[in-house]
């Protein structure tokens, strides 16, 4: 594997332990255009993808909409999800600290 530390000069240093994504990033120069000057591509330095993507599309008032279908007609709403979450978040805390 070809280190890619030039090209990750942009990317901030992530908290997140399993770097694959980040050591696989492809050259700069294979990158697209983003116009990062633009509000829609105005983003946090750090963001938590769970607030980001679950949080807010409650907070949105779409809780009861489904968020996962399973392959045996299972179905969660957001708010199963979050509730989901929520206790398996509560369990490793316990457990872990």
């Amino acid at each position: 594997m070809v280190d890619n530390a030039a090209e990750r000069k942009i990317l901030a240093p992530s908290v997140y332990v399993d770097g694959f994504a980040r050591d696989h990033v492809p050259p700069e120069n294979l990158w697209p255009e983003i116009p990062r000057d633009l509000p829609e591509f105005t983003y946090p330095k750090y963001i938590n993808a769970a607030v980001e993507l679950l949080d807010a599309m409650i907070d949105r008032g779409h809780g009861a909409r489904a968020c996962v279908r399973g392959s045996t007609d299972v179905v969660w709403s957001y708010d199963d999800l979050r509730d989901h979450a929520e206790r398996m978040a509560a369990a490793l805390v316990a457990e872990y600290g």
